[in-house]
């Protein structure tokens, strides 16, 4: 049985992978969906890899996520 770290490291590789190819393949839905995915699976694997978290480091990918989030609507 796999372990929620290597559940949560392979899913932040799918998720990776995702957002690259529809960077790719400029398909919309999918850069929407996996970009801000990518700072919440990244947040799953620091919180599973250590047991003391670092808060600097935690305000720092809510502020990536927010950012990514928010950068997604500008208006061109």
């Amino acid at each position: 049985m796999m372990k929620a770290k290597e559940i949560v490291t392979y899913l932040f590789y799918l998720v990776a992978l995702a957002n690259v190819l529809g960077v790719l393949f400029n398909v919309p839905v999918v850069i929407y969906t996996a970009k801000p995915l990518i700072s919440i699976t990244l947040f799953a694997m620091y919180n599973y890899s250590l047991t003391k978290l670092n808060r600097w480091y935690v305000y720092t990918l809510i502020a990536c996520f927010l950012g990514d989030s928010l950068s997604l609507f500008e208006d061109n």
